[in-house]
């Protein structure tokens, strides 16, 4: 994927088409590690523990988030 930094006021972003979101199993709540070594950046999302669900439901869990996340944010 080719992608061109944009500028919007002092900050500059990247922007990630939505298409990519679903395989990298991330969302607009992902936290991500950049980081360079002097001649390329990589861009990692960084795996986020869940607190007192076992390892069987995890990612059950996860996905719901991904996939409904802004709909249950909505109705709390």
């Amino acid at each position: 994927m080719l992608a061109q930094l944009t500028k919007q006021g002092d900050s500059h972003y990247l922007i990630i088409g939505m298409e990519n979101f679903e395989p990298l199993n991330i969302n607009f709540d992902t936290v991500f590690n950049i980081s360079t070594d002097g001649e390329k950046m990589t861009i990692q999302p960084v795996e986020q523990e869940s607190e007192g669900v076992s390892e069987e439901l995890a990612p059950f869990l996860k996905d719901i988030n991904n996939r409904y996340g802004e709909t249950l944010k909505r109705l709390a």
